[in-house]
């Protein structure tokens, strides 16, 4: 009875622990959309202003701020905080800044602006692929509005006393062609006019990365002269620098699947210093490995750091669908789209388009998230938008809409994109008939193992026609019967005709 009585106890204990670990998620979950809310309806929000055209009072705000930096640079980070919602990869953006440096050509705040949207363009063109399996479109567009960028913050330079935000952009500028020369020089400029300013060392500890061209020794010894500072500022920036190693080496166990050491790393960075964006990279391993309240309550705490964080803001969008709180995370989702997160476009796209998970089906709202994620050539929504068109879903049917976009996604490697660009071109659907891309393009999906275009391979093409894509395709000689048949006997056949002709001329040569 007793043992009943114990048992009974800790089973409401746990029962207890689970609804209070519950509400407390609920709650920060609340309170941090309440926070996110509040300050993106703020009339002293940056893109409020912008969108209202009321550039005076923007341009007073953030030179105002600017000022307030120069006469005391404590306020370094309230400077960078205004300034960074202008890194939103919204084209519509782009006229509303011109016209705002129109009004203002040598104001900093429009010249630092303009900079930072043209690199958030630049960004979003850039995607998240390796360097080789980027269209060089996209490369091409990143270039162009990089140089746009570099260019408004070289000019910002001579606008204010102290251009510490400028400088942090150039050196994250050259890092993105790993240019680690102009880097250094950038700092040593900053340095110059705010030797403990953080931002600008922030954007060089990224160049030291590995993947940018740097080392792990080099971030040390960078963490070593940080700490080398006299200063409360640079005190803290060295811990968090020896934290963003350990940061940094779990997103590389991250990248090779290794989640347990990855979450090990994390958790050393996380004891040394508490961040925003190692909190989320954290959570990401949580929900890959379905620790799905872990990953909340790691985002909720990256939240509180820094309440409109658009990635965070999607991360907890996509949790709390997968545990069917849809209204909460339509809220998060739609915070997260209105800063530009591309993903949370998407998700927000499909979730509509369907109506999936309780959202209300609303296929033309879909519709336009979608064409505003493939301005940016995502092959998920290319891929998304191309179908629409093919099946007529919330648009007419429109076969040459369909192609453009197959097309899209096709030239990022999307399996299903390239098997379905294939058909069209193979039935003229859309675009002027042409059979050998698509047999081309199914060649292509077949070696990505995209079982469509095996089969389309085997029902299209003749024997022959098999036959002779066999140098560009040899598993087509193990995965189709008849080619395989047919592929032994031509080489028996072929070894016999060289049998006789060897015998025929040996017995001339005997003969004479």
């Amino acid at each position: 009875m007793k043992n009943k009585t114990i048992l009974f106890f800790l089973i409401a204990l746990l029962l207890l622990s689970q609804v209070e670990i519950a509400w407390s998620l609920r709650h920060a979950h609340t309170k941090n959309q309440a926070t996110a809310k509040k300050i993106q309806a703020s009339d002293t929000n940056p893109l409020k202003l912008l969108r209202s055209q009321q550039f005076a009072v923007l341009d007073k705000q953030l030179n105002a701020l600017q000022t307030e930096y120069e006469q005391d640079t404590e306020r370094e980070f309230t400077v960078w905080q205004h300034f960074s919602w202008f890194n939103v990869a919204n084209p519509e953006h782009e006229s509303l800044l011109q016209e705002w440096l129109k009004v203002y050509p040598e104001s900093y705040a429009a010249n630092l602006a303009m900079g930072t949207y043209y690199m958030a363009m630049a960004a979003e063109w850039r995607g998240e692929k390796y360097i080789n399996q980027t269209p060089y479109i996209k490369i091409e567009n990143m270039n162009r509005y990089m140089e746009k960028a570099v260019s408004q913050f070289e000019k910002s330079l001579r606008l204010t006393e102290k251009p510490i935000i400028s400088y942090a952009k150039l050196i994250a500028a050259a890092r993105y062609h790993g240019d680690s020369k102009t880097s250094k020089y950038w700092l040593s400029e900053a340095l110059k006019l705010d030797p403990y300013c953080i931002r600008p060392r922030n954007s060089y500890m990224h160049a030291l990365e590995p993947r940018w061209g740097g080392s792990y020794d080099a971030m040390r010894a960078f963490v070593e002269d940080t700490r080398k500072g006299d200063h409360p500022k640079l005190k803290k920036a060295a811990r968090y620098y020896e934290a963003w190693i350990y940061w940094y080496s779990g997103y590389q166990r991250h990248l090779e699947q290794n989640y347990v050491d990855a979450l090990n790393e994390y958790n050393k960075a996380l004891a040394i210093y508490d961040d925003t964006s190692i909190r989320l990279d954290r959570a990401l391993v949580y929900q890959i490995v379905g620790q799905w309240d872990l990953a909340l309550a790691d985002i909720n705490r990256a939240l509180e750091l820094d309440p409109l964080s658009s990635r965070a803001l999607y991360m907890r969008g996509i949790t709390l669908l997968e545990k069917r709180q849809a209204e909460e995370a339509l809220k998060d989702l739609h915070l997260s789209a209105e800063h530009g997160n591309m993903k949370a476009v998407i998700k927000l796209g499909y979730l509509y388009n369907s109506g999936d998970l309780g959202v209300p089906l609303n296929v033309e709202k879909g519709m336009q998230l979608w064409e505003k994620a493939a301005y940016f050539w995502d092959e998920d929504a290319s891929f998304a938008l191309a179908g629409a068109y093919y099946r007529g879903l919330g648009v007419k049917v429109d076969n040459a809409a369909a192609v453009k976009y197959f097309r899209i996604a096709a030239e990022q490697g999307h399996g299903l994109a390239i098997n379905n660009l294939g058909l069209m071109l193979w039935y003229g659907r859309g675009s002027p008939a042409n059979r050998e891309e698509a047999v081309r393009l199914w060649i292509i999906g077949a070696k990505k193992d995209i079982w469509q275009s095996k089969h389309n391979l085997q029902f299209f093409l003749s024997l022959s026609e098999r036959l002779k894509i066999a140098p560009d395709y040899p598993q087509i000689l193990l995965e189709d019967k008849k080619v395989m048949f047919m592929g032994i006997a031509s080489i028996l056949v072929v070894a016999f005709v060289v049998i006789l002709l060897l015998l025929f001329f040996i017995r001339i040569a005997r003969t004479r």
